[in-house]
């Protein structure tokens, strides 16, 4: 196929996931496809692991994925999630609150990002650029992440309104902008950042410490009221 027609059929790709009402992607971390652990939207976005990530017990729900600061997981999903609108939502459990540590990310490589979501310290990072490739969708939340606690977080990004992050069922940080953001054909990436570490460097990535469960996509923005109860029914 030449650009043309990879171009498009992404295209059609995104078109049809756009706008779901449920989740396109679940990883509860509970079951696994051979080595990958399984999307139980039924929607096939299987998350590959790539070094130290492992299930454990003692998540939000049954399993969680553990992130020893040196794997991640990899979705090779070039085009759903560039959807316009997106709700990303999961549960966190650091392992450690210095650096900056990719949590879940459009991006593997140094390149433009619809979104990039990280933990900076105990503060929630989100970037984006927009489609000229300036970075002007870049903030960080207040403190919210505990040591060795669990965080129900959720970010929405919506064209034309900006980006929005909550903690445990509230809104903590935005970012109005009415830019478009940018898209790219890079995979999904949990546990992982392009750039980070401790201290954060331009060329070194940023890992993980810790644990994640219950990570679910939509390709629509959740009200306020749908992520408190997102939040309210994962509550142990």
């Amino acid at each position: 196929m030449d650009e043309e027609a990879i171009r498009r059929a992404a295209e059609e790709r995104l078109k049809r996931f756009a706008g779901r009402p449920d989740p396109v992607a679940i990883w509860s971390f509970d079951s696994r496809i051979g080595t990958k652990f399984a999307d139980d939207s039924q929607n096939g976005f299987v998350a590959g692991v790539q070094g130290g990530v492992t299930a454990v017990d003692g998540g939000v729900r049954g399993q969680a994925a553990s992130f020893d600061g040196t794997g991640y997981l990899v979705v090779q999903e070039p085009a759903v999630f560039n959807v316009p609108d997106i709700t990303v939502s999961f549960w966190v459990k650091p392992a450690v609150l210095t650096g900056r540590r990719g949590l879940i990310a459009k991006r593997f490589a140094g390149t433009g990002a619809p979104w990039v979501i990280s933990q900076n310290g105990s503060g929630i990072g989100c970037e984006a650029c927009e489609e000229n490739g300036v970075w002007t969708f870049n903030f960080i939340s207040p403190p919210a992440l505990k040591l060795n606690e669990w965080t129900h977080v959720a970010v929405v990004a919506q064209n034309g309104v900006g980006l929005r992050i909550f903690a445990n069922g509230q809104q903590v940080a935005e970012k109005p902008n009415p830019a478009r953001r940018a898209a790219n054909t890079e995979p999904l990436v949990l546990g992982r950042e392009a750039w980070g570490g401790d201290p954060p460097k331009g060329d070194t990535p940023g890992f993980f410490q810790g644990l994640l469960d219950e990570v679910k996509i939509w390709t629509r923005p959740l009200t306020a009221d749908q992520i408190a109860l997102e939040y309210e029914a994962g509550k142990k």
